[in-house]
């Protein structure tokens, strides 16, 4: 609902800022179901969850900004140069894509996205490719971040709604 601000702010910033540091299980602890138990590495285990944490914080903090229409907290959790690329006015055009389609992203804690791609860059960028199941129909979406801050911020983005079926596809 227009004009309601939830307050997640404080939750974001830190889903943010511990997705940088996330770690294997201590050495001893039971083999649960997840990725250890499947003889996964370390850092494809820790690619796995870093890329669920920053796609999930990303759209929970996009669905938050549509819905309010505050896009300051995006836009101050994100890197010094995607807030000289994007003024609240310019990320709310940008974003307006989404906010027409009338995608929603209030699920987005509780969604597991589909992600094709997890690709490390120079200049400490990481970039994630996939297609986002929310409704009514799923979107496409590759987000890049940058580390800095002790944290992973938000870089670029692009984010369209999907054809039908699109979720079986892999992006563009």
């Amino acid at each position: 609902m227009p004009g309601k601000v939830r307050p997640i702010g404080a939750l974001l910033a830190f889903c943010f800022a511990a997705a940088l540091g996330t770690a294997p299980a201590a050495a001893g602890e039971p083999c649960g179901p997840g990725p250890n138990c499947t003889g996964e590495s370390d850092t494809a285990r820790d690619n796995s969850r870093l890329a669920l944490v920053l796609v999930r914080t990303t759209f929970v903090s996009f669905g938050q900004a549509i819905e309010t229409g505050n896009y300051s907290m995006l836009r101050d959790l994100a890197s010094p140069g995607f807030r000289k690329r994007y003024s609240e006015a310019g990320l709310e055009q940008a974003l307006a894509p989404l906010r027409e389609a009338a995608l929603q992203f209030g699920d987005a804690v509780l969604v597991v996205p589909r992600i094709n791609a997890f690709e490390r860059k120079g200049e400490g960028l990481i970039e994630i490719a996939g297609v986002w199941p929310s409704s009514p129909r799923a979107s496409r979406y590759r987000l890049v971040f940058q580390a800095g801050s002790g944290a992973w911020q938000l870089f670029g983005f692009e984010v369209s709604a999907a054809d039908d079926g699109e979720h079986a596809k892999a992006p563009r």
